[in-house]
């Protein structure tokens, strides 16, 4: 991991090479097409109303010549020039009321279009991050990739707008100045002119250190977050508590939060230096400017008004040109940022060929796996290697093995979430390669391990499994029911609508295993012909347990089920028991063919039932429970 004491001159070498020069360019054009396309009405008349504000100063400049010469007149002779003092005035006036509604109607219609295109970033990213492929969220660059993108830089694309209309303001009223300056003295204009270059290219150095810094920082910077979050998240406030970790919390995040911060102020502490150069310079080319004023008029060539207004000239053309050179780099600044939108959206999807063949809506030969290896990428050792076996049509299939023998990554394999480097699956007698994976999982209804407890009403969780007919009450009271959720849906106040979890008002917070039971019947909600299962009743106290495998065993013949388990009480019932050690199915069949094959199956059947058999001995039950006791097993013992 790069440290944010990396010197900058050594960035350009860390520096990807997508975020060249070039790359800036095309993203700055790409932003502005795109912000002037949603909103091309507004940026019209945004653009009109910087050339009003930038008109405003020239011809302040004439007003304030001929209200200075007057008011020389109106000291030397009286009330006779006072009529026309009082119309410059007036013309001063109306000169800065245009320039007040012209700047508020301006914040105006950018405020209206930051909206708009905002939400047409943010959007799609969102978009975006549902068609990756879902191995992405295995990788911690593709974390990086994403922060890079989500982090409020959707917000810049406005400022962009901002910046390039404030661009318009500025070198309009510049190059008005520069040509009324050279008409007095050549050398003022040269002055302006040359001021501007040092400018630009200080304050794009900063811009593109400030990038830098930020792109390096963004694994530090996203580890900051992580400590917070678990600092202040109620998840992890009960373990907190308990194993007292908020001191060793409290001084990783800490410590990553100052090494974050160092780079920023190395990066600011070089900005100051530049910040004192650069306005140092200013004010000696100021001076050097007054000067000639002081010259010209000592030649009898300038008048009090011409001077009043030529120096005020060159103080605001000097002010413009600084906000010319802060606008371009801010620009060089914000394009490299959201160069890193563009990237993240040109991202390799997943694929989907309109040539490729819709899923079965009901399996007629079944699942076939042949010779599937899987590993991730960076990792030479494999997570499954040369997985082989036939699911039958309506089959119901218990998957067991330890901890990390690949049961999770195997169901991943066959939902299309990965794709094995080796081998193939098949529904039907059609590889899975060739299936158009959404047509699959339209068909697929699962249950993961780490589910979703969504802060919803009840009702909405479980019509998440099936949108289309979220509404239907009938068919959710029918999940509700089959999934066990009536047992404590007559103790939620509102039924149904009652809104679940602690995030919002109202919410009320369910126990583990009720949360379990709603996630269960937002997969049955879903009427599929293929259901699976990934330690779907982990939380659920035995009864429970024993009524749902019971409910799931009677599913109908079309529907093909396939589970993960670790307690093997309920695989004596499965059609077909997988059994995977290290990424290798060691034995398949039913129950009574692998007990009389007596080997792995057996032994880890054989050992959750002597923990019941009264004959074990403390340490043996405490290695025996580590992978949950089997419920069926623990419901005789219990009527014992």
């Amino acid at each position: 991991m790069v440290v944010s004491s990396t010197p900058i001159n050594t960035y350009k070498n860390i520096l990807p090479t997508q975020y060249g020069v070039k790359t800036v360019i095309v993203t700055l054009m790409r932003t502005v097409t795109i912000c002037i396309r949603l909103a091309p009405v507004r940026m019209i008349l945004l653009i009109s109303l910087k050339f009003i504000q930038a008109a405003v100063p020239i011809l302040q400049m004439g007003i304030t010549k001929g209200l200075v010469d007057e008011l020389s007149q109106l000291i030397q002779h009286g009330e006779l020039y006072f009529k026309g003092a009082i119309l410059i005035l007036s013309e001063q006036l109306f000169l800065l009321l245009l320039s007040i509604i012209a700047r508020s109607a301006a914040s105006l219609l950018l405020k209206q279009a930051q909206f708009k295109i905002k939400y047409h970033f943010d959007s799609l990213i969102a978009e975006k991050s549902a068609k990756l492929p879902f191995s992405n969220y295995n990788h911690s660059e593709f974390y990086d990739k994403l922060q890079r993108a989500s982090s409020g830089h959707s917000q810049r694309s406005t400022d962009v707008i901002d910046q390039v209309s404030q661009f318009i303001q500025s070198i309009t009223t510049i190059i008005s100045y520069v040509v009324i300056l050279s008409y007095f003295n050549y050398i003022l204009s040269v002055c302006l002119t040359l001021l501007v270059v040092p400018v630009i290219v200080t304050n794009m150095m900063m811009g593109k250190m400030k990038y830098l810094n930020l792109h390096l920082q963004t694994h530090t910077s996203r580890k900051v977050r992580y400590f917070f979050g678990l600092l202040t998240s109620r998840e992890a406030a009960k373990e907190l508590r308990i194993f007292n970790l908020y001191d060793l919390l409290l001084s990783r995040w800490s410590n990553l939060f100052w090494k974050a911060s160092k780079g920023q102020l190395s990066v600011e502490m070089k900005g100051v230096w530049f910040s004192i150069c650069i306005e140092g310079l200013d004010s000696c080319v100021t001076v050097f400017v007054l000067g000639i004023l002081f010259w010209l008029g000592s030649l009898g060539k300038m008048t009090i008004g011409q001077y009043v207004s030529i120096s005020q000239a060159f103080t605001t053309a000097n002010s413009q040109m600084h906000n010319l050179a802060h606008n371009i780099a801010r620009l060089y600044e914000n394009s490299l940022f959201l160069s890193d939108i563009f990237f993240f959206l040109e991202l390799e999807e997943e694929h989907h060929d309109s040539r490729t063949i819709s899923a079965p809506c009901s399996l007629k030969y079944g699942i076939t796996v042949e010779n599937v290896s899987f590993r991730y990428p960076n990792s030479t050792k494999p997570i499954l290697n040369k997985v082989s076996f036939q699911i039958k049509s309506g089959q119901k299939v218990a998957i067991v093995g330890d901890n990390g023998a690949g049961k999770s990554t195997l169901v991943n394999c066959l939902l299309g979430l990965y794709k094995p480097q080796e081998g193939d699956i098949y529904y039907d007698q059609v590889a899975l390669r060739e299936i158009d994976i959404r047509s699959l999982r339209e068909r697929t209804s699962v249950v993961f391990q780490d589910f979703v407890r969504y802060q919803m009403s009840l009702s909405e969780n479980i019509g998440l499994g099936n949108i289309s007919e979220m509404d239907d009450r009938a068919k959710l009271e029918m999940a509700a029911t089959r999934a066990g959720v009536n047992d404590f849906l007559g103790r939620l106040s509102s039924g149904f609508d009652t809104m679940l979890g602690p995030a919002f008002d109202g919410g009320v917070e369910l126990s583990g295993g009720q949360w379990q039971r709603v996630s269960l019947s937002r997969a049955l909600f879903k009427e599929t012909p293929i259901l699976i299962l990934d330690e779907p009743t982990s939380a659920l106290d035995p009864l429970a347990e024993q009524e749902f495998y019971h409910t799931f065993l009677s599913l109908p013949q079309t529907k093909t089920a396939i589970f993960i388990s670790h307690r093997m009480g309920v695989c004596r019932h499965a059609d077909l028991i997988l059994v995977l050690k290290e990424g290798t199915i060691v034995e398949q069949g039913n129950h009574n063919e692998l007990m009389a094959l007596d080997g792995v199956y057996a032994n880890m059947y054989m050992k959750q039932t002597k923990m019941y058999s009264g004959n074990t001995t403390r340490g043996e039950i405490g290695r025996l429970t580590a992978n949950n006791e089997p419920s069926e097993l623990l419901l005789q013992e219990m009527k014992r």
